[in-house]
């Protein structure tokens, strides 16, 4: 079974500004699911902010399974 996420879980960011400077990830943002918890945590979904260097982030896309 592929790592779930969680709020507060670091995040990779794959978007380069202009001139080839990637951006720089940061944790995932609350609120999260409030009904599934992961070692105590909420866990991320789909659409959930993320903090990065550049403009926030939201996830994209999760594991099909």
């Amino acid at each position: 079974m592929p790592p779930a996420a969680r709020i507060t879980d670091m995040h990779t960011c794959p978007m380069v500004n202009p001139g080839g400077v990637p951006h720089v990830g940061g944790p995932v943002l609350p609120p999260g699911s409030p009904t599934v918890l992961i070692g105590g945590m909420p866990a991320a979904r789909v659409g959930d902010m993320c903090v990065c260097a550049g403009p926030p982030d939201t996830i994209a896309q999760g594991s099909a399974t």
